[in-house]
């Protein structure tokens, strides 16, 4: 598959990536921020940003204007921000690429910030917050990440907190946005059949468009100065179930590791027929679903383990779970190998007839490596993975005397932990 890695002239990083075999197109904008690159003052106003974004400019003065607008091309459109990126994107017919690259790049660079809209985004973000609170077995995601990686500022929650919402206006706003939406912070990806239209003309679309983007020079990138995870970190709360994550600090992206990382939390817990959902769900009826999970970022990662179990049944599981992080740095059979490699490539082939993943599958390897692979060369490094690799990389990796605990439930369950968590 071919595809073209531009600089533009201020800065912005471009990729295209051609389909022909599809009438879509989709238009991905990364900026390089995210909850790690706040302070604990403003913590939560890249989501804040993010939201703002949508709610009106010069040229489109409301945010009924801008969905209406999309929705009349039968566009798909969304936003996300996570914890070093916050993305945008725009999924239409291929015809209506000029015009969804006017509406993205007229969003992002001319917004109002208008008051109103300010304190009605406050008010749903708030909402926002106290509704992803309230589901324990997402919030314990938020548990893991502030006890794996405390100390730094990759632990902070991306929505952030009521009462740092609650102090955001608009000079922080207008100040963060300043200083992290630069032309050198935009990473922007151009993914589906542009043959009508031409590669140089879609290119000029781009300059045209983001050109007003600034040249200067981004903020020092936050590093991990202060990691120190804790050995557990809970969270009291009256409920039905104990939500429980086990993990460890993992590679980051650019390593050698990260792929048989990868394969070995799919051998873990990465699907039905895993170790962890076998043993846990089916044979011993702990949890209705287990699942191993791997994250990386531009110098760490992690690879976890989280199941809901019944309130008296935490001990059981934690062991469950250990057990199963042991029994993988010795125990692996070739066959078991291959069906996690075919899994891997699979999902990916799936996943990847998709414009805007396919524009996520590129963009996100040129966030954080330099050589941009495509999915056949990727598939062929995954392929090579062998099974003492994957062994070795376990025992690396899965070492108890690191091991991080999250947990929500009542103060029991915080009790069954700490009596029965073995170093």
């Amino acid at each position: 598959m071919e595809f073209q890695d531009i600089k533009l002239a201020n800065g912005a990083n471009l990729l295209l990536v051609p389909r022909k075999d599809t009438e879509a197109i989709t238009l991905l904008v990364q900026v390089g921020v995210g909850s790690r690159n706040e302070s604990d003052e403003i913590a939560g106003i890249s989501h804040f940003l993010e939201h703002l974004l949508f709610d009106g400019t010069k040229k489109r003065p409301t945010a009924e204007t801008i969905s209406r607008e999309l929705d009349s091309l039968g566009a798909e459109y969304n936003a996300y921000p996570l914890e070093d990126i916050t993305g945008y994107h725009i999924k239409a017919a291929s015809e209506h690429f000029e015009k969804i690259a006017d509406i993205l790049s007229d969003m992002l660079i001319n917004s109002n910030f208008e008051e109103k809209e300010i304190e009605k985004e406050r008010r749903v973000i708030i909402e926002e917050i106290k509704m992803r609170e309230d589901i324990p077995v997402s919030h314990v995601h938020n548990i893991f990440a502030e006890g794996i990686y405390a100390g730094t500022t990759l632990g902070r929650r991306i929505g952030g907190f009521i009462k740092t919402i609650e102090s955001i206006d608009k000079e922080k706003l207008l100040d963060y946005k300043n200083k992290h939406y630069l032309a050198r912070n935009f990473r922007i990806c151009v993914c589906g059949n542009y043959s009508e239209l031409g590669e140089n003309s879609v290119i000029k679309i781009i300059e045209r468009k983001f050109s007003s983007l600034k040249a200067k020079n981004l903020p020092i990138a936050p590093d991990l100065t202060g990691l120190q995870p804790k050995k557990i970190n809970f969270l009291e709360k009256k409920s039905n179930q104990a939500n429980l994550i086990v993990g460890f600090l993992g590679p980051k992206y650019d390593s050698k590791d990260r792929l048989i990382v990868a394969l070995l939390s799919i051998i873990l817990g990465g699907n039905m027929s895993s170790r962890m959902f076998q043993e846990i769900r089916e044979k011993q009826g702990l949890a209705y679903d287990v699942r191993s999970y791997f994250e990386n970022f531009a110098d760490i990662g992690a690879i976890y383990t989280q199941a809901g179990v019944a309130i008296g049944k935490t001990a059981k599981a934690l062991k469950s779970i250990t057990r199963q992080y042991e029994k993988v740095k010795i125990d692996l059979s070739e066959e078991e190998l291959q069906r996690a490699k075919s899994y891997l490539i699979g999902q990916a082939k799936i996943g990847l007839e998709d414009s805007y993943e396919l524009a996520e599958f590129f963009i996100k390897q040129r966030r954080y490596i330099e050589k941009v692979l495509t999915p056949a060369e990727l598939f062929a490094k995954i392929s090579k993975v062998t099974r003492p690799e994957i062994i070795a990389t376990a025992n690396k990796y899965l070492d108890f005397g690191k091991m991080s605990i999250a947990a929500i439930g009542p103060e029991s369950v915080r009790e069954d932990i700490e009596k029965n968590y073995q170093i």
